[in-house]
């Protein structure tokens, strides 16, 4: 960040000492107290913090002079990828849903575009909406969610179909 201060007849002023200040959004300063130079600038580094949100750091020059610089801190990439449930079973012909929860290093929610898959698509496999999976026979497998290189898995029991049995109470062999 750069703060210039200049004369009322716009001629930089060497020497003043600013005073910088992280208002709002977290990070750190290189330095809380800077000097202009020949061309009338003091300059500071400002290292966002964690959170995603609007930054935002004051520089003053006396009470009468003082700016005010303002940034926006985005979340960062994807690092973990969580899927709820965590585990789940399913019947034959029948879907399950899972969500996927991505975060980026700091904690930060983050939202990329998933890849949806199944370890082994003999068992289970991904249809529309995304997140969502289909029993195609008996059998345990993994379900995933991939994005940015990062994949959060989830297991899934796929179970027989189970039929309604039918019993004949009375009626059976007429002529």
């Amino acid at each position: 960040l750069t703060m210039e201060v200049r004369n009322s007849d716009g001629t930089p002023l060497e020497g003043i000492a600013v005073t910088w200040a992280v208002k709002a959004g977290g990070g750190s300063l290189n330095a809380t107290s800077t000097t202009t130079n020949s061309a009338g600038q003091a300059q500071v580094q400002w290292t966002l913090g964690t959170t995603p949100g609007e930054g935002k750091v004051s520089a003053a020059a006396s009470d009468a002079v003082s700016t005010e610089f303002t940034s926006t801190a985005k979340a960062g990439t994807v690092t973990s990828i969580t899927l709820t449930p965590d585990a789940g079973s399913v019947k034959v012909e029948g879907n399950i849903a899972f969500t996927a929860t991505g975060k980026d290093k700091y904690g930060n929610l983050v939202s990329p575009d998933y890849t949806w898959s199944s370890a082994d698509t003999t068992v289970i496999i991904p249809v529309d909406p995304p997140g969502t999976f289909y029993g195609v026979s008996t059998g345990n497998t993994t379900v995933k969610a991939s994005a940015s290189g990062v994949t959060g898995t989830a297991s899934v029991n796929v179970e027989a179909k189970t039929y309604p049995s039918i019993r004949i109470v009375s009626g059976n062999n007429q002529s």
